[in-house]
């Protein structure tokens, strides 16, 4: 008697956690049929599915015509989990319908479960005959489409740090349907784009991994504020755009300058100062103090030096150095 194991009755179990749309075209009357042309939804919630009408859920279409008449026929499943209801058209016909209501059907995951190891559960049909000669059922073609749509308001934004310049950085979306469910399938139109800190606009790479999680990846090498917008066909996701920033990359010796006094002639035992401006590799000014790793030196051409007597962070990755040279000469900074 269990459903989804082989032929009735050599199969003993059915396959737990499971909702099947049963089309039975012939009365048992051990199994409680209510006729020998009927379609219902049987269900042992955790448990092993049964065929047993004990199993099925609100009552069965009952009213149509025959079924099996050796001529293919068409049915469409719609399930509502906000009114708890799964209903079938046979062939177009609202007489030949199924109609079940029930608020055990509002929360498939409290009805049935999902599985530990994989977080899956079965939805599927099932089919039974015995007139004289035998029976046999086909399903030449089954499509399934998604009617939820992403809810803009409740979607999950995580993972949002800074990024760094130059580098690809990622965060994440937990699309949910209209019913605070995870979305379970891609979502034509949605993108995502950059507004950066000099009002140029960049495009994200959405991928999509599983269960409505999407992973949204940029990479600038721009540092500063950054505005996120994240929308499915137009329409904002979130109550307004992300805020988030580029930091720089690490600081880049070569591309580090200096200015002020730099040239010319000083006079021995006068102090000078001149200015150090710390930038990455893509000339962003580093805004963290390098002090420690910092170090500058005045040097004679003749291979002497002289320290440098006070190094002054002031802020956006200038420093000021000042120095007195006491001997005559060349020197190099």
């Amino acid at each position: 008697m269990g459903l989804g194991y082989g032929s009735f009755p050599a199969a003993s179990g059915g396959i737990a956690q499971s909702i099947a749309i049963e089309f039975d075209t012939f009365m048992n009357p051990e199994l409680a049929d209510p006729n020998n042309n009927h379609i219902g939804v049987h269900t042992n919630g955790l448990g092993q599915n049964n065929a047993h009408e004990s199993f099925t859920i609100g009552q069965p279409a009952t009213s149509m015509r025959q079924f099996w008449d050796s001529t293919p026929h068409r049915i469409t499943i719609t399930y509502d989990p906000s009114q708890g209801t799964i209903k079938g058209l046979l062939d177009g016909y609202s007489d030949y319908s199924l109609n079940v209501q029930s608020d055990e059907l509002m929360d498939l995951v409290k009805l049935i479960g999902v599985n530990d190891t994989d977080g899956t559960a079965y939805i599927g049909f099932t089919a039974a005959g015995g007139t004289t000669g035998g029976e046999q059922f086909f399903i030449y073609d089954w499509t399934y489409t998604f009617l939820g749509t992403i809810n803009t308001a409740n979607s999950i934004f995580f993972d949002i740090t800074p990024a760094t310049a130059g580098q690809t950085h990622s965060f994440f979306l937990q699309s949910v349907d209209q019913y605070q469910n995870n979305m379970t399938m891609y979502s034509e139109g949605l993108s995502a784009t950059l507004t950066l800190t000099n009002a140029t606009t960049v495009a994200a790479t959405v991928t999509y991994r599983n269960m409505g999680l999407y992973e949204i990846s940029y990479q600038s090498t721009l540092a500063g504020p950054v505005t996120i917008n994240v929308s499915v066909n137009g329409t904002l996701i979130g109550a307004a755009p992300i805020a988030s920033s580029i930091v720089p990359a690490i600081y880049s010796p070569a591309n580090t300058y200096a200015y002020g006094n730099m040239s010319g002639t000083a006079m021995a035992g006068v102090t000078r100062t001149v200015f150090v401006q710390l930038v990455d590799a893509y000339m962003n000014t580093i805004t963290v103090d390098q002090s420690p790793d910092l170090n500058i030196t005045i040097t004679a051409q003749d291979g002497s030096s002289s320290g440098v007597e006070v190094v002054t962070y002031i802020g956006e990755g200038i420093y000021s150095v000042e120095y007195t040279l006491t001997v005559t000469g060349d020197y190099d900074l």
